[in-house]
């Protein structure tokens, strides 16, 4: 087995690579459901569940 020096180079923007957009969205086309778009405008202070 041996052992070799693994390099890497970073990507500034992954979806520019893969052609992606910047953000995860869903298809226009898509319907969303009323518990989905209320759990979206919630705000949460972050406290015990």
């Amino acid at each position: 087995m041996s052992l070799r020096s693994r390099s890497w180079q970073p990507i500034d923007d992954v979806a520019d690579q893969i052609g992606g957009p910047s953000t995860l969205s869903p298809p226009e086309d898509w319907t969303l459901s009323t518990a989905w778009r209320r759990a979206q405008a919630t705000s949460d202070q972050g406290g015990p569940i």
